[in-house]
C-alpha cells in the first residue's frame, strides 16, 4: 500500500503521522507502561514491598492506626499510608492521557494521600479510603492542571479538533439537539472513540477547573475535604459521581448515551424506552436492547474507584 493510500476501515480526519503525533500528546497510555512507571514510584516510596502483597486495612485498622497517629506514632502512619497507596494508583490511571508524566502524578497523588492521613479524624465516622481518594484526586487534579497547560497541542490534531466542532454544530442545528458520539464520528469517517479521544485531549485545560460556586468556593475546596458536619456525605456523594461516570466509559457511545436517557444521569429526568428511541432515532426495540446490552456489561465491569476503596469493608 502506498504511503498515502488510506486503509478501508482507516479515518478520514486523521493521517498516519497525525495519529503519530496524537500519541505524543497523550503520552504513556498503555498498560505496560503505566505499570512501569507505577513500579518505579512504588519502589521509590517503598523499596521493601510491594502493591500487591500490601494488607488491606478493615475499618477497626484504620480506626487503631489513626488513634495511634493522633497521639504522635510514626510508625502507624508510614503503615496507614503503605496500606493506601494503591489508591494513588487508582487515581493516576484515570488521568494517564492527559499528556502529563505518569511519575509526576503518582508523586502529586502521593502528597494527597500523606495530606489525607495528616488531617483524617477517624471520630467522625468515614472510612479513611473514601475520606483519602478525595485529598488524591485534588492533588493529582491540580498537577494534571497545571502541568499539562505547559504542553502544545500538534497543529494538525488542533485542525482535526476545529473541524469536529464544526460538524457538531451543523448536527446539532440539524438535529436540533446535541450529537451523540457516534453521530459525530459517522459524519467525520473516523470511530466513536476518536471522537472521544480528541475532545479528551483538547479540552482547554481550563476545562479541569470550574468558576467559582454560589458561596464562592472554587473547585479545589468542593473536591478537598472540610470542617463542615455534612463534609463526609459531600465526599460519598463526589465518589458515587466518580464511579458511574467511571463505569459508564467502559460501555460503546450508544450504550451510554441509552443509559443517560433512560435513568436521566445528567438530567435527573428518566426517560421511557421510547422516549430514548426517539431522541437518538433508533427504535424502542433497540434501546431496550443497547439497555440490557450496557446492563450486562456493567455487571461484569472491573473493579471502580468505590470497589477499591471499599476492599476491606
Amino acid at each position: 500500500m502506498g504511503q498515502h493510500e488510506r486503509r478501508p476501515d482507516a479515518p478520514v480526519t486523521w493521517a498516519v503521522d497525525e495519529e503519530e503525533e496524537l500519541g505524543e500528546v497523550a503520552g504513556p497510555s498503555t498498560g505496560s507502561e503505566f505499570a512501569t512507571a507505577a513500579a518505579v514510584a512504588w519502589r521509590t516510596y517503598h523499596p521493601d514491598g510491594d502493591p500487591g502483597t500490601t494488607h488491606i486495612l478493615t475499618p477497626e485498622e484504620e480506626r487503631v492506626l489513626a488513634r495511634r497517629i493522633a497521639m504522635g506514632d510514626e510508625d502507624a502512619r508510614r503503615q496507614l499510608i503503605a496500606a493506601n497507596y494503591r489508591l494513588v494508583f487508582h487515581v493516576v490511571s484515570r488521568f494517564r492521557h492527559t499528556g502529563v508524566p505518569i511519575e509526576d502524578l503518582i508523586q502529586e497523588g502521593n502528597l494527597g494521600l500523606i495530606e489525607a492521613v495528616d488531617r483524617f479524624d477517624a471520630r467522625r465516622g468515614c472510612r479513611f479510603n473514601t475520606y483519602a481518594l478525595l485529598w488524591i484526586r485534588g492533588a493529582v487534579l491540580r498537577a494534571a492542571t497545571r502541568l499539562r497547560a505547559l504542553m502544545p497541542v500538534p497543529e494538525r490534531m488542533a485542525q482535526a479538533a476545529s473541524r469536529m466542532r464544526r460538524e457538531e454544530d451543523s448536527l446539532a442545528q440539524e438535529l436540533m439537539r446535541q450529537p451523540t458520539s457516534d453521530e459525530v464520528a459517522d459524519r467525520l469517517g473516523v470511530t466513536a472513540e476518536r471522537v472521544e479521544e480528541t475532545r479528551f485531549l483538547l479540552r482547554p485545560p481550563t476545562s479541569l477547573d470550574y468558576s467559582e460556586s454560589e458561596d464562592g468556593r472554587t473547585p479545589d475546596e468542593w473536591l478537598l475535604p472540610s470542617d463542615d458536619p455534612q463534609a463526609d456525605v459531600q465526599l460519598v456523594q463526589l465518589e458515587l459521581a466518580a464511579a458511574v461516570s467511571e463505569s459508564l466509559m467502559q460501555l460503546t457511545p450508544r450504550e451510554r448515551d441509552v443509559l443517560r436517557l433512560r435513568f436521566g444521569l445528567d438530567t435527573d429526568e428518566a426517560r421511557s424506552l421510547a422516549e430514548v428511541g426517539r431522541a437518538l432515532d433508533i427504535s424502542r426495540q433497540r434501546a431496550r436492547e443497547l439497555e440490557q446490552s450496557a446492563l450486562r456489561r456493567l455487571r461484569h465491569r472491573p473493579p471502580t474507584g468505590l470497589d477499591v476503596a471499599a476492599a476491606g469493608d
